[in-house]
């Protein structure tokens, strides 16, 4: 365990530029180099907070100063599993009651603590597919190997396969690391899954928000126009897309639910471009449905108020959805 080694860029672009396309590996590496720094387009001091040094030193004073801050940090570790149903009349009959977990936003390298508890809640959960859906490192930038020695770790615990999408927190070096962990990572790329010989199509794309690296014509060129298929995206940000109803479901997650919420659940910020209807939680986009994941982790600072931590169990049914 352990024992692995992160491509330079270079060696990244020569294992990945057959598969993705040189310009889209290349474009994507270049933008890494902007983490940790100020972004054209995310310069607000409530947009991107993952980029603004000053604040954790100032959430953490003043959450100690009003005695919130070890409250906050407890709440930081109290997982929720939470179970969502997708009704699809389209779904083949073989996928009726198939169920996926779905993780987000792991951040998963802020505390060994943290991926104690996480493997504590995962114990004991029957389930067909794993999936992730980004932000696998705490910080932006810096060392990522106890973040991608925390996702070896975890592996085994998410059965026979298990697909990932890379967020805003993530590298594209890392990519040829998880898949010899056993991930498969899909970069605006389509997979199936199949059982007794029916198929459900699964997308995954990019980071649509701090990179816009999103390609879902690429990620649903090849899944046919009457075929069920399931999106994965890091962002709820991928909703701006007009290609996006070729998938009946998408799963996402970035905004952590909002992280700290008033009382009530109501997020001060979301950390997105797009309504708060599509942050938190299951909702609808036309045609679309999909469900948004509150995170199991945390992120700029490690607490949470009004807005526990989750993973959650997602079940398909065949059938109509109530009017």
């Amino acid at each position: 365990m352990e024992d692995f080694t992160i491509p330079s860029a270079a060696a990244t672009a020569k294992l990945l530029d057959d598969r993705l396309g040189a310009d889209a590996v290349r474009s994507r590496l270049e933008a890494e180099k902007g983490h940790g720094k100020p972004v054209a387009g995310h310069a607000t001091v409530f947009a991107y907070l993952e980029e603004w040094f000053l604040g954790p030193k100032f959430l953490r004073a003043v959450l100690g100063g009003l005695g919130l801050y070890r409250r906050g940090r407890k709440n930081a570790l109290d997982i929720t599993l939470r179970r969502n149903e997708f009704i699809a009349a389209d779904l083949p009959a073989a996928f009726d009651g198939f169920r996926i977990l779905h993780l987000s936003d792991l951040h998963i390298d802020v505390s060994r603590q943290l991926q104690s508890v996480l493997h504590e809640r995962m114990e004991g959960l029957e389930f067909d597919l794993g999936v992730i859906t980004g932000d696998l490192r705490f910080a932006t930038y810096g060392d990522a190997r106890p973040a991608l020695a925390a996702m070896q770790r975890l592996r085994p615990l998410l059965g026979s396969r298990a697909l990932l999408v890379l967020g805003n927190h993530d590298s594209l070096r890392w990519v040829p690391v998880l898949e010899d962990f056993g991930y498969e990572v899909l970069v605006n790329e389509f997979t199936q899954v199949s059982v007794n010989g029916d198929i459900l199509y699964i997308g995954g794309v990019d980071d649509a928000g701090y990179f816009g690296a999103s390609d879902l014509a690429a990620a649903g060129a090849a899944i046919p126009d009457q075929a069920c298929a399931l999106l994965l995206s890091h962002s709820p940000e991928i909703v701006a897309d007009s290609r996006l109803e070729k998938f009946d479901f998408v799963l996402c997650g970035h905004s952590h639910g909002g992280q700290i919420n008033l009382p009530g659940g109501w997020p001060l910020v979301t950390n997105t471009r797009c309504h708060r209807r599509y942050c938190k939680g299951r909702w609808r986009h036309g045609p679309v449905q999909g469900y948004t994941s509150s995170g199991v982790g945390t992120s700029l600072l490690d607490v949470r108020f009004n807005c526990p931590p989750e993973i959650t169990l997602h079940r398909l049914l065949v059938g109509h959805e109530p009017a």
